[in-house]
């Protein structure tokens, strides 16, 4: 029974040294899987910086080569400027001569141009001189000319006295003497008086300023081409009878009188032909043929009361 007891003990302290044992084994198999796992991670890194290394070293090649290439440029670039460097010195030294050159002839030039100054001078002054020699001669002569235009203007001004004297003689003579010349300018005159306010009432003026002889003319044009006297006074009925036209009561009147319209609108005028022919001295012979009463057509255009 010991000896079964003793062997039960000895198989158990067996177990625990082979169990301990495994566990160093295993413990020591997980060291050597982590080593080995630490190595192939080592390994990876060295292989990458092996790689850059391998990268580093061919750009460094690069850039070496790029500096060699880049330090024989600067060298040609040198040299080019050196060359450039020469030939400027040469060009400024070329530049300095011509300049030097150009200062001397500058100074003969301006040498010359001294002396032909100092000469022109000279003959302005000579001329000078002549004209103030000429401005005297003339003043005299504005003299003597002022003298005898004061004479001629005063001679003038005697024969237009003498004129104007002979004018009211003349126009006191016509007024008193021959009425029937004054009755045929006083009844042009009438008859443009009365066709320009007729113009004006029909708003056929043109702008302000216009003169009584164009509103005559405007309204013997807006009277139209025809020579009936039935049409003409149509026309002028139309012209004076619209809306935005306020007639004052002498007009209505002289509308409403058929001898006085006629005067108005009549195309061949003999008080208007007439008139212009006395106004222009030929009044025998007209003054003789229109055998009209002057004196009602006169009271006949007064009364459209243009004055």
């Amino acid at each position: 029974m010991d000896a079964i007891v003793q062997n039960q003990q000895q198989v158990s302290e067996e177990m625990r040294v082979w169990n301990h044992d495994r566990a160093d084994d295993i413990r020591q198999q997980k060291m050597i899987q982590q080593n080995l796992k630490d190595n192939q991670e080592h390994l990876s890194h060295l292989r990458e910086a092996h790689a850059h290394n391998e990268r580093v070293w061919i750009y460094s090649d690069q850039q070496i080569k790029m500096l060699e290439d880049g330090r024989q440029e600067g060298g040609i670039h040198i040299r080019t400027l050196e060359n450039s460097l020469t030939v400027e010195g040469t060009w400024i030294k070329q530049l300095e001569s011509s300049i030097e050159s150009s200062k001397k002839q500058c100074e003969v030039q301006m040498k010359v141009i001294h002396e032909e100054a100092e000469v022109k001078l000279k003959d302005v002054e000579a001329k000078c001189k002549d004209v103030e020699v000429m401005h005297d001669a003339g003043k005299r002569q504005w003299e003597v000319e002022k003298k005898a235009w004061e004479v001629e203007r005063s001679s003038m001004t005697d024969r237009i006295e003498e004129v104007e004297d002979m004018t009211i003689a003349t126009v006191g003579w016509v007024c008193g003497m021959d009425t029937k010349i004054i009755d045929c300018i006083l009844l042009r005159h009438l008859l443009d008086l009365t066709q320009a306010k007729l113009a004006k009432l029909a708003q056929l003026t043109v702008p302000p300023g216009t003169n009584r002889a164009t509103q005559s003319i405007l309204w013997r044009h807006a009277l139209g081409t025809t020579h009936v006297f039935a049409e003409c006074l149509q026309t002028a009925q139309r012209l004076l009878n619209r809306t935005d036209t306020q007639l004052d009561s002498a007009t209505v009147q002289f509308m409403a009188d058929a001898k006085g319209m006629d005067l108005a609108i009549q195309k061949l005028s003999a008080i208007r032909e007439t008139g212009d022919l006395v106004a222009h001295l030929k009044p025998e012979p007209f003054v003789k043929k229109h055998s009209y009463k002057a004196f009602h057509a006169i009271m006949l255009l007064r009364s459209v009361q243009v004055f």
